[in-house]
């Protein structure tokens, strides 16, 4: 009878009983473990920016071509994912035999301010108030307003433009995948920094206002070792997308997308030159690349992480605030 007693007490203690404590404790279990894993995705996403990107080695630029995606499974891959994968490849091994031998812009065309137009009056405007701006600061450096040439400058705004030394100039877009002439999503803006006659181009936005002149970056130590310096935007770099799969890259070290509304670059400089013509590949083939990746933006970063290109980037965190009350 003792021992029955016992057996029912036992039973008790580790059977029926207690089996409402058991699953409240995997519960808390369970929610603690997904709390962690929110928790270290988000510490991911936030990560500082780093201040030099990447490494200035273009021997070993296509050794880490070949890393395995960190976070995507590339076996997901399409056969288009995987066609395009191929053609980009083969225009940065263009691109950077073309560096190697020194295929970069020649000298003669000084250092200027583009702006990237459009036919509507209100971007003539913009431009013009950041040329004035500019002018208060002290900066002289010559500006232009280049425009893709099937985009036609009203007469009024060109006057306006003139009227400010600005010179309106038309640039040919590179030919679409799609056959169609309106890129999207800022997809011009490799076309116009190619296609000026500055060698070193401060490109600007029109509706971007300089808080100082930016006419010392020029001949700072970091424009002077580099040739390419970049500000970072709002959005992080999310590891998930697939992105990192189709270029074959770890997600690593860059946690913010690149401004592209300000960039200074040095055309004369081979990789430098040798990005931007990837660049311009990437935004020609907008139909396919801005469904992985948002815009020009991105379409210069990875073209610079391409070609391993030492850049300098801002480390600086940008944070969303009101602009207005």
């Amino acid at each position: 009878m003792h021992t029955a007693n016992t057996k029912l007490r036992r039973r008790g203690v580790f059977g029926v009983a207690h089996a409402p404590a058991l699953v409240f404790a995997v519960l808390v279990v369970l929610v603690a473990s997904a709390g962690l894993t929110l928790w270290l995705r988000l510490w991911w996403s936030s990560a500082p920016a780093p201040h030099v990107a990447f490494g200035d080695a273009h021997a070993h630029a296509h050794s880490h071509l070949l890393a395995t995606p960190l976070r995507y499974n590339a076996s997901a891959l399409t056969p288009d994912d995987r066609r395009h994968q191929r053609a980009l490849l083969r225009v940065v091994a263009q691109q950077v035999d073309a560096a190697s031998a020194g295929a970069g812009t020649d000298g003669a065309g000084g250092t200027g301010v583009t702006f990237l137009g459009s036919p509507h009056a209100s971007a003539a405007r913009l431009a013009v108030q950041a040329v004035l701006r500019l002018r208060v600061l002290g900066c002289v450096l010559p500006a232009e307003f280049a425009h893709p040439a099937h985009e036609l400058v009203a007469a009024s705004a060109a006057a306006l433009l003139a009227a400010h030394n600005v010179t309106v100039r038309p640039f040919a877009l590179p030919p679409s995948a799609t056959g169609d002439s309106g890129l999207r999503l800022g997809a011009a803006k490799p076309a116009a920094v190619l296609s000026s006659p500055f060698r070193s181009v401060l490109f600007l936005d029109p509706d971007i206002l300089m808080l100082r002149d930016p006419t010392p970056l020029l001949h700072s130590p970091l424009f002077a070792k580099t040739g390419a310096l970049f500000w970072p935007d709002y959005r992080p770099v999310s590891p998930d997308r697939k992105v990192w799969a189709v270029m074959r890259f770890l997600h690593a070290d860059v946690s913010r997308e690149w401004d592209s509304g300000l960039l200074l670059v040095d055309k004369s400089r081979p990789l430098v030159r040798a990005a931007l013509e990837i660049a311009q590949f990437l935004c020609a083939n907008n139909d396919f690349y801005f469904r992985l990746f948002w815009g020009d933006k991105e379409a210069f970063h990875w073209a610079f992480r391409l070609v391993a290109k030492e850049l300098w980037y801002a480390n600086l965190r940008v944070e969303r605030r009101k602009m207005y009350s």
